[in-house]
């Protein structure tokens, strides 16, 4: 994003500063503490979180699921949108109408990120994700094609190419079969995230100020 702003607007080259997403970790913890009964319907499952939007690519999530040679979970997407006609239609002509469901919009998702056995980002094009960021830190099985840059820093996540329903399978019936991160890859995983904190988005907006 800062590459293509220089470019259009190239006065502002040696002005702008990169400034991670604000992630405010304490908050997002608090909020996936709270008890919500509709999750154990549900579960075990593995969860998207988006808008039905063409970006989202949410067709292929369902179509790689509906591939997969065995299903111990089942498939869950929250969100809403104009394209959740195409999303139903598709679930039915694939026959997993009894695994697969989009329970609509929530208020409050991260008792689902939580919760879910594996997390997936599909998308094909993101600015930067932040529900991956939400996801990353109530969630050690995560799963995201390359749809922005940046991604490939994040320590614990499982990075896929975009647009590649093999790859997405294949990347799902890994972390069924039992694959986790080390412990190590982990916590620097949770050191990556405590760089997005509030006071460090703060202390990084003064420095760039001082410098102007």
């Amino acid at each position: 994003m800062k590459n293509s702003l220089a470019q259009h607007v190239p006065f502002l080259k040696n002005k702008m500063v990169v400034i991670p997403n604000l992630l405010n970790i304490q908050k997002i913890a608090n909020d996936a503490a709270l008890h919500d009964s509709t999750i154990e319907k549900y579960d075990p499952y593995v969860l998207a979180v988006g808008r039905f939007i063409p970006e989202k690519n949410f067709e292929q999530l369902i179509e790689a699921y509906a591939a997969l040679p065995q299903k111990p979970y089942q498939l869950l997407i929250l969100g809403d949108g104009n394209g959740r006609k195409n999303l139903e239609s598709l679930i039915k002509k694939l026959g997993v109408s009894e695994k697969v469901f989009l329970p609509g919009y929530q208020n409050n998702p991260y008792p689902f990120m939580k919760k879910a056995k594996i997390c997936v980002l599909n998308s094909t094009v993101e600015g930067f994700p932040n529900s991956l960021l939400q996801m990353l830190l109530l969630n050690e099985k995560c799963i995201a094609t390359k749809c922005c840059d940046g991604l490939e820093a994040i320590p614990a996540l499982s990075l896929i190419e975009t647009n590649n329903l093999s790859a997405l399978k294949n990347a799902m019936l890994k972390m069924i079969d039992g694959f986790s991160f080390s412990n190590e890859i982990l916590v620097a995983k949770q050191n990556y995230l405590a760089q997005r904190s509030p006071a460090e988005y703060l202390n990084q907006v003064e420095k760039s100020l001082k410098k102007q």
